[in-house]
């Protein structure tokens, strides 16, 4: 085990200081690299243990901390390190988080900040307090202006930095840093439109922008950002959920791939109305590996596929993943020729088509595929993918089918189904039972349907069956399809049936 996590919703907080201080003493024995304690009692008892010294900590803070000095003593008493520190809803003095900065900041790599009013010279002198902090995230963070100017700080450590709902003036902060990865989720003010572009305009270590939201349309609405670019990058990334695109966005986002096409490996494109996007990646860029196209729906214009079949094809692309509803399957084929060298492939077409048909042309023109993750199967005794070994589907409309695909298919060894109904679960592990190299078995389903798994896999399990995770899809009304997983290892003994009683 890497990570104990204690958070304030379990009964852990709820247990003798006594039994809670046994209970660290344990897991260090199991060599726990890690602690994650959201501060409430843990750290008084872990102040009193001596045999902890050495672990370091992942802190979290939160509202009732900032106003017991009790709990802010016992924190600053600690003889222990942290290497990751998350803020919220802060509510401290000037004093109180720069003592917390001066006793840890020092061994502090990660640092969250979140829905929280700081001012600027706090703000400047915890980053000061930090220099071997390598990722920041900050979210939803109002900044109060104190200082007459921002002294940018250099952090030569800092690589990742993530900005969500935030003034963008907090990019001044670290303008003077050299950061690789860099992630920006929506805006609150588009008058800080050039903070933005002065940081990117600054940076010549940047090597991957993943953007969301309006933060798109407010970066892209003039073509400054490509006319003052000093880096390369290596992954671009855009998540466009919120409205349309002007032509002059869409424009400037193509000028802005282009200028990085030979350096570019990894695209991912996804929201609405990205047509136009979609059609220059596809058409121009030649060196990329991965591709992600979660556009909803692929260019109309027939002029686009003509272009597309005399380009030549792009021997580079290892990993594509295409999700939509594509209601003309030539289109999604007349793309897939495009790469024939795929490893890895993933078509979640919403759109109900052909996918026994589609499979046959995968089989006939795409010989390196060994990752397939499909919608579902169908017709399966007749199709044979040569390279295939790890197969996911979205849902089950035919048990004894993808059973039939899984035996021509011999050399899978993974299968995940990440939906299955409790009437589909007795022909579903009857199936598979017989499949002597299934090594890996993934299924998602709710309680009653888990329960039906776990009780017929462990009575008779798969021969050569090494591993099994189960996913629970929650059954609360705004469940939001939320899962919660675990990976049971065969033989099973008493703590995998332990592990899986927990889930359940």
């Amino acid at each position: 085990m890497d990570v104990c996590e204690t958070t304030s919703s379990n009964p852990f907080h709820q247990l003798p200081d006594e039994l809670i201080h046994n209970i660290f003493t344990y897991l260090d024995k199991k060599s726990i690299k890690n602690f994650a304690l959201s501060f409430k009692r843990s750290a008084a008892v872990l102040s009193t243990s001596t045999n902890l010294l050495n672990k370091y900590f992942k802190l979290k803070l939160e509202n009732d901390f900032w106003q017991d000095r009790e709990k802010i003593f016992d924190l600053l008493s600690l003889r222990r390190n942290l290497r990751e520190l998350e803020l919220s809803n802060i509510a401290g003095s000037h004093n109180v988080l720069i003592a917390i900065f001066k006793r840890f900041g020092l061994h502090i790599t990660k640092l969250k900040i979140s829905n929280s009013k700081i001012d600027d010279f706090t703000l400047r002198e915890i980053l000061r307090l930090s220099p071997m902090l390598q990722e920041l995230h900050v979210s939803e963070i109002g900044i109060i202006k104190k200082l007459p100017a921002i002294n940018p700080i250099f952090m030569s450590y800092l690589k990742r930095l993530t900005v969500q709902y935030c003034d963008w003036i907090i990019l001044k902060f670290i303008m003077r840093s050299q950061i690789h990865s860099l992630t920006i989720k929506s805006y609150l003010d588009e008058g800080n439109r050039i903070h933005l572009v002065d940081f990117l305009s600054s940076q010549f270590l940047l090597k991957e922008l993943m953007m969301q939201g309006t933060s798109i349309r407010c970066l892209f609405q003039n073509n400054d950002i490509s006319n003052n670019c000093a880096y390369s990058l290596n992954k671009f990334a855009i998540d466009n959920t919120i409205g349309k695109n002007s032509d002059t966005v869409n424009f400037n986002i193509s000028t802005f791939m282009n200028l990085h096409d030979s350096t570019l490996k990894c695209v991912e494109i996804s929201g609405p109305n990205m047509e136009h996007v979609t059609a220059f990646v596809l058409l121009n860029l030649k060196m990329i590996q991965d591709l992600i196209l979660d556009v909803r729906s692929l260019p109309k214009d027939q002029n686009f596929y003509y272009a597309l079949a005399e380009e030549e094809k792009c021997t580079t692309l290892q990993n594509l993943k295409l999700c939509g509803f594509f209601f003309q399957q030539e289109l999604v084929k007349s793309i897939l020729l495009q790469f024939p060298m795929i490893q890895n492939l993933e078509i979640n077409d919403w759109s109900n088509g052909s996918v026994s048909d589609l499979l046959q042309f995968i089989s006939q023109n795409l010989p390196h595929i060994e990752n397939l993750t499909i919608t579902e199967i169908s017709n399966g005794e007749d199709i044979k993918l040569n390279a295939l070994t790890n197969l996911t589907v979205q849902y089950i409309r035919n048990t004894n089918q993808l059973s039939k695909f899984i035996i021509k298919n011999e050399k899978i060894e993974a299968l995940k189904v990440n939906l299955v109904y409790i009437g589909q679960v007795k022909n579903l592990v009857t199936s598979i039972r017989d499949l002597s190299n299934l090594k890996y078995l993934s299924i998602g389903g709710n309680k009653k349907a888990l329960n039906m798994i776990m009780n017929l896999i462990h009575a008779n399990a798969p021969q050569k069956l090494q591993t099994l995770e189960l996913s629970m899809i929650s059954d609360e009304k705004g469940g939001n399809d939320a899962r919660k997983a675990i990976k049971l290892n065969f033989p099973l003994n008493r703590n995998e049936i332990f592990k899986f009683n927990v889930l359940i």
